[in-house]
């Protein structure tokens, strides 16, 4: 929040004035400025401000073992701040582990663990951080999150190796597919459910959305529908013509390449993708049952 260096305003249900409110930028809370109390106004005016989101947006993990784990870091107040699990939250059960989970997924990633990383060296902190997951047990997003700023929140920066209360860190992996479907094309109305379908695929982070068709081949239609409970598969001619089911769905996955012996499309060589060069899904025919 940015404030002029001389400002004057009257303290809503008080007669006394708060004057000479002066703050750096980096502080998280009214009380960390420095201010006087009492005197004049001389323009006689009270200050007004406009106030940006509050929501988290922007995640790191910082002094891990590798690029995928280390210490919470958030964006909050135009600096990285470390983050505290609730204080009802012990840093090894299931609210801070959602946590972990909305953390990961932000990063694109999996999640694998909560972790100790120690203290770091910001002063400042965001606490009682939660995060609830929705009915399909899918983390939610981080700016869904809610959080507080008081100083008994952000307890976990005296954390000096003992006790509950220490600053959240995470283990993430590599995302994988761990779920397949099929969503039934327009083009074929007359056609059993399942047979002239796209292909789609939910990665352990989380996300949900298309195959590209670009690499797919036809052992890998065979695999897909054989995972889905017919006996064979072959790779249809690619549309455009999506179901309402897929609006709003992105790529998130492309390169499939099965060898055809692979009972599960996970088994299968492949590569994350978020761009599709062809632009199109992968659609596949799957026969007898």
């Amino acid at each position: 929040m940015w404030l002029p260096h001389l400002l004057c305003c009257r303290i809503v249900g008080y007669d006394r004035l708060l004057t000479n409110l002066r703050c750096q930028g980096s502080e998280l809370s009214l009380t960390g400025c420095k201010y006087e109390l009492g005197g004049r106004c001389p323009s006689g005016k009270s200050v007004a401000v406009r106030c940006a989101s509050g929501k988290l947006t922007k995640v790191r993990l910082v002094g891990g073992t590798s690029a995928r784990s280390g210490r919470v870091e958030v964006m909050y107040g135009g600096r990285w701040v470390s983050v505290c699990p609730g204080p009802n939250d012990c840093f090894w059960c299931l609210p801070a582990s959602v946590s972990g989970k909305t953390i990961c997924r932000q990063l694109g990633l999996a999640f694998s663990k909560l972790a100790d990383f120690g203290v770091g060296t910001t002063p400042f902190a965001i606490g009682d951080l939660f995060c609830e997951r929705n009915a399909w047990d899918v983390a939610p997003s981080l700016q869904d999150c809610s959080f507080t700023t008081s100083a008994s929140a952000r307890s976990c920066l005296a954390y000096d190796g003992s006790g509950q209360r220490k600053p959240l860190g995470v283990v993430c992996t590599q995302p994988k597919i761990n779920a397949v479907s099929l969503a039934d094309t327009p083009d074929c109305p007359n056609c059993s459910p399942n047979t002239h379908a796209f292909v789609l695929v939910g990665l352990t982070s989380g996300v949900y959305g298309k195959v590209c068709r670009d690499g797919f081949n036809a052992k890998s239609a065979d695999v897909v529908c054989r995972q889905a409970g017919f006996k064979a598969g072959t790779l249809l001619p690619a549309t455009t013509t999506e179901p309402e089911s897929m609006a709003g769905l992105k790529f998130v996955v492309g390169s499939v390449r099965c060898a055809g012996t692979e009972r599960y499309l996970a088994a299968c060589p492949s590569r994350l993708q978020s761009t599709c060069a062809s632009g199109k899904a992968a659609v596949i025919k799957c026969q007898g049952r």
